[in-house]
């Protein structure tokens, strides 16, 4: 290995402060918008990103993300908790049951995604109701064709668009 000269060393202790400023600023300006009582959708949307997406650059750049308010009773996740509740089931139980991910399923019931077709059917049948009881038609997503983007890459785009 070859040693470093003093102008090389200077020059990468200066870039390394200049990131560090600008991660600074870029979190400084996240919670300046949360502090205003945006939520994360409202921020995600300001921004031009997905939610997920602003969650994990808040997780990086150690941003606390609020907390969502508490869903109304109309929503699938309210419905999806309850009827849980009301079956003494546990995440894990009716993750085995409705064949659904316990992270998914937790998703659902805190209305962070919208289950799809299948996903609906799993859960009325693991908690004896209807898909009608728990959803209408127009709120169940449709799974895209295909993805424009992955969340890594979405991710990198983003903190590229910042740092540019």
């Amino acid at each position: 290995m070859f040693k470093k000269s003093p102008r090389r060393l200077k020059y990468e202790a200066r870039r390394r402060a200049e990131i560090k400023e600008h991660y600074a600023a870029r979190a400084a300006d996240l919670r300046r918008r949360f502090k205003k009582g945006k939520s994360v959708d409202e921020v995600a949307a300001d921004l031009g990103i997905q939610p997920r997406t602003l969650r994990l650059a808040c997780k990086k750049l150690g941003v606390r993300v609020p907390k969502p308010e508490p869903a109304g009773p109309d929503t699938i996740g309210a419905k999806v908790q309850n009827l849980r509740l009301g079956a003494r089931l546990t995440y894990g139980q009716l993750a085995m049951r409705s064949h659904v991910k316990t992270p998914t399923l937790m998703a659902i019931e805190a209305d962070e995604h919208t289950p799809r077709k299948t996903e609906l059917e799993g859960l009325a049948r693991a908690l004896g109701v209807s898909v009608k009881q728990l959803a209408t038609r127009s709120a169940v997503a449709k799974r895209p064709k295909r993805p424009a983007l992955t969340l890594k890459e979405q991710l990198a785009r983003t903190l590229q668009n910042w740092f540019a």
